[in-house]
């Protein structure tokens, strides 16, 4: 369905910020039958980082589709390109990507295994960060405050680089069989980075930004407040990092950031400059997407603090519209929050009508239960769908219901971990008049203690393999928990 772009402003957090009114964008579906929809379901995503395939053998990808097209994981992003610069294919016409090996391609291995499963593939690509790229052209680099030029974060600026992405993008198109792209780090890797002598040149000559010395001068004051960094003026008159003889060294931390929500004119200023360089990678980037789709993973920032977003990394909610679905990277665990921030961040996109898809955290320091309650909290705001982060961290328990008076439990073992004692939650287990177990968990012990069955033992040996359970009922009841050694997704229709 194609829609029309309408786009007005809106105020969040006391800061001027453009959304996508109504969700209306030009970009936002793609009028093929024949490609991928992540954003309708059944459809759950998983990542899946290519190098975890090596020791898994030339057959690795067909375990994993196989196991996977027994649950509802419908697609899968495979990393091929990451912060190293290395690439996980063998195409190569012009000689100048570097193969993480040259005796697999994985992309070719992943793209026909999946495939052949219908289970659609995406292929990944970290945007910024390139060490390849980096050692090759350091004067490409992007320009940390304190540090200087960076051994892996590119400068986003660069139409070098830009069109390094577009000529792999196209290589990837051309010689595999993907059904997207997903972009990652297609971004600012902090407010750190960005402070090279071009990006001065540019934030104080564009006449888009319109940026003077003294408004300069003061965005990075204020800046290096907040990271506590010392600073004095150079001989052009403006402030870099000097730690020998600094003329103003601050600790003063959000100093930056609370400005932002004051409308300071130098920080405003500086906000639109790293929109605008995120802007227009991302617009050349996509020029080599045309007729494909795209996914765009978001720091969870964009969608619950608008402000720090622009600023740390330069995006907003307008770069998002460009890009035919939004995964914005909920992982509670690692930030300390809980299902409620999960729900604030998918509202936040449903609100505006865009197709978001959240990746939500599948690996330690997550839990089962933490899992849980974020998958649930993310369909509870409509969500139909999220991604996993990430393929062999989580193992996984498919419920299935084929008639009213069973209940079939397939765990299946998806990390390299041993599976350990596990154990299944009822709504009402005196219900269960008999229990059958084969695959892996054939002739183990099991415990049923009120509304728990506990198994303790397993012949789980090696990634894919699975234990089934069928539990034949007197009356209708449900699975509420499973739950083992390692992170558990329940997989339940």
């Amino acid at each position: 369905m194609k829609r029309t772009v309408s786009i007005i402003s809106s105020t969040i957090i006391g800061l001027a910020v453009t959304i996508i009114a109504a969700g209306l964008t030009s970009c936002s579906k793609i009028d093929d039958p024949d490609t991928p929809d992540p954003s309708s379901g059944p459809n759950i995503g998983t990542y899946l980082w290519g190098e975890e395939l090596y020791p898994m053998g030339a057959d690795g990808a067909k375990t994993l589709a196989e196991m996977y097209s027994k649950t509802n994981i419908k697609t899968l992003y495979l990393l091929v390109k990451g912060t190293n610069g290395r690439v996980g294919f063998l195409a190569n016409p012009a000689g100048e990507y570097e193969p993480a090996r040259t005796d697999r391609d994985l992309l070719q291995e992943v793209t026909t295994a999946m495939h052949d499963k219908n289970i659609k593939v995406y292929a990944w690509i970290y945007a910024s960060e390139d060490s390849c790229y980096a050692k090759k052209f350091p004067a490409e680099a992007c320009h940390h405050f304190r540090s200087g030029p960076h051994n892996k974060h590119i400068d986003l600026n660069s139409t070098a680089f830009s069109d390094y992405l577009a000529r792999m993008i196209n290589v990837i198109r051309e010689n595999y069989k993907v059904d997207g792209i997903m972009f990652d780090h297609l971004r600012y890797n902090g407010l750190y980075f960005g402070w090279s002598d071009k990006d001065f040149k540019s934030m104080t000559t564009d006449p888009e930004i319109g940026m003077t010395l003294d408004e300069y001068n003061e965005a990075v004051r204020l800046m290096a407040a907040t990271y506590n960094y010392p600073i004095a003026k150079n001989s052009d008159g403006r402030y870099v990092y000097n730690a020998e003889n600094p003329e103003i060294h601050e600790n003063i931390p959000n100093a930056i950031f609370d400005a932002a929500e004051k409308r300071n004119a130098a920080v405003l200023k500086l906000m639109k400059y790293r929109e605008l360089t995120v802007d227009r990678i991302s617009t050349a980037l996509l020029s080599a997407c045309k007729g494909i789709p795209t996914m765009y993973a978001s720091m969870p920032e964009v969608v619950t603090a608008p402000p720090a977003a622009t600023l740390s990394y330069g995006t907003t909610i307008n770069d998002t519209y460009l890009f035919t679905y939004v995964s914005p990277m909920l992982y509670s665990a690692d930030y300390g929050e809980d299902a409620e921030w999960v729900k604030k961040g998918c509202n936040f996109l449903l609100s505006h009508k865009y197709d978001c898809v959240p990746s939500l955290q599948a690996y330690r320091p997550g839990t089962t239960e933490s899992l849980t309650v974020d998958v649930a909290a993310a369909k509870s705001t409509g969500c139909k769908n999220y991604n996993l982060f990430r393929s062999l961290t989580y193992d996984i328990a498919r419920v299935a219901v084929p008639k009213a008076n069973n209940i079939n439990l397939t765990y299946f073992k998806g990390t390299n971990s041993p599976v350990g004692t596990v154990k299944i939650k009822f709504s009402d287990a005196s219900k269960i008049q008999n229990i059958t177990l084969g695959g892996a968990f054939s002739g183990v012990q099991y415990t049923l203690n009120g509304n728990v069955l506990t198994i303790s033992g397993d012949n789980f040996h090696s990634i894919g393999e699975e234990g089934v359970i069928t539990f034949e009922l007197s009356d209708k009841i449900s699975v509420t928990g499973v739950e083992s050694d390692r992170i558990v997704w329940m997989d339940i229709d």
